[in-house]
Order: C-alpha cells, then sequence, then structure tokens
C-alpha cells in the first residue's frame, strides 16, 4: 500500500508532465486531488513524512516558477504578434 506521500510524489510527477503537455484541465485535476490528500493528513501523518512532504513542496514551488515564466514568455510573444499583425495591415493599406 503506497503512503499518501507516495501518492503524492506520484501525482505531482502526473502534475508536471500535464503542464509540459499545457493540459492544464487534466493539470488541474490532479492539483485538487493532491489538495484533497494533503487537506485529509493529521499532523502526526504530515511529522511522520516530514521530509518528504518538503521535497514534494520544494518541487511544487519549482513547478509552479517554471510555469510562471513560461507563461510570461507566451504572453509576450503574444504581445509581439499582435502588435506586427496591426503593422503589417498599416503598411499593406
Amino acid at each position: 500500500m503506497q503512503s499518501n506521500a507516495e501518492k503524492v510524489i506520484e501525482l505531482v510527477k502526473l502534475l508536471e508532465r500535464s503542464l509540459k503537455e499545457s493540459n492544464e484541465a487534466q493539470a488541474n485535476d490532479y492539483l485538487v486531488t493532491i489538495d484533497k490528500i494533503l487537506r485529509s493528513l493529521s499532523k502526526e501523518e504530515l511529522a511522520a513524512e516530514e521530509e518528504l512532504f518538503i521535497s514534494i513542496n520544494q518541487n511544487m514551488i519549482e513547478i509552479n516558477q517554471t510555469y510562471t515564466k513560461n507563461r510570461d514568455v507566451l504572453k509576450k510573444q503574444l504581445f509581439q504578434l499582435k502588435n506586427n499583425s496591426k503593422k503589417l495591415k498599416a503598411y499593406s493599406k
């Protein structure tokens, strides 16, 4: 039987893969499941596997930073595309 920490680690890996594949709906489902598991844990359960949960937390922070950075790059590229499209329309008149 898997421990709660092992389940969460597996779900975090699936979450990361979903985000890399731009499957945000699936990633959100994994995030909801992770949240439910973590909220259901008692203080004793958290203390028993503290090191694993600290590792999971660090991994989630890294995923968030990567996802935020990628989102910002995409927003910038979209803005440039829109700006260039407007310029092309103006020049083509």
